[in-house]
């Protein structure tokens, strides 16, 4: 039977508390560039510009064609950051834990 001392306890659930908003915070932020990239198009499409120069018309044409190709925040181009690789994260780890768990047991 294991006995649990509460600071040891509170400490560990204190560091995998830190750890999990770690791996969530890069995950947010990548989810956030590429949706904020997407409405890019829409976005200059909105603006006014039709009343602009012809330099101005080419220059927004090659940004729009440009910002087809979404931006997006990779993980050592291993994996993209965003919050379905989140989740993702968060079932793996827990399959590995219940896993270990029951082995242990």
């Amino acid at each position: 039977m294991n006995v649990y001392i509460p600071a040891v306890l509170i400490g560990m659930l204190t560091y995998m508390c830190c750890m999990t908003y770690q791996i969530f915070i890069f995950c947010w932020h990548g989810n956030e560039l590429h949706l904020h990239s997407m409405r890019l198009v829409t976005a200059a499409y909105s603006s006014n510009w039709f009343s602009n120069t012809e330099r101005f018309k080419r220059g927004l044409q090659i940004m729009m064609i440009r910002a087809h190709r979404p931006l997006t925040l990779s993980a050592g181009r291993v994996m993209l950051l965003s919050l379905d690789t989140f989740v993702q994260i968060m079932r793996t780890s827990y399959s590995i834990f219940t896993v270990l768990q029951g082995s242990a047991a």
